[in-house]
């Protein structure tokens, strides 16, 4: 039997991961990030093992990452006589740079966007008189 070595998120990984949750990002996409800044591509199998997260939930991030246009996929291997599943790579499309700053920037405008909406709540408020009719 082989033996391999299979790296594993440490306690800074989890704060940063908790960190991208409190922005908005779901779990399973937090934790893919963090596979991607450590690691420019992977597959699925390894992926998994990483990060802990279960196949339906790695595909699921994957999408939606896929869809930020974060992650690109190629598949590499192809099952012969059309059994099994197809092996895809996974791969991060951005440096760890640019990903910070789309995150950064996403919390940014949501914080605008909160600050905007007490200012509306202060002035549509200001003219009500408490307990009148």
């Amino acid at each position: 039997m082989k033996t391999k070595k299979i790296k594993t998120m440490d306690a800074n990984d989890e704060k940063l991961c908790m960190i991208f949750q409190k922005f908005g990002y779901t779990r399973s996409v937090s934790k893919l990030m963090l596979y991607f800044m450590h690691n420019k591509n992977g597959i699925s199998r390894d992926i998994e093992q990483t990060t802990g997260l279960r196949q339906p939930e790695v595909s699921t991030g994957i999408c939606i990452l896929r869809a930020l246009n974060i992650v690109s996929v190629k598949e590499i291997e192809k099952k012969s006589r059309g059994k099994g599943r197809p092996t895809f790579e996974y791969t991060m499309k951005l440096s760890m740079k640019d990903l910070i700053k789309i995150i950064s920037d996403r919390a940014s405008k949501h914080i605008l966007e909160i600050q905007k909406n007490i200012d509306d709540m202060n002035n549509l408020v200001k003219d009500i008189k408490f307990g009148e009719e």
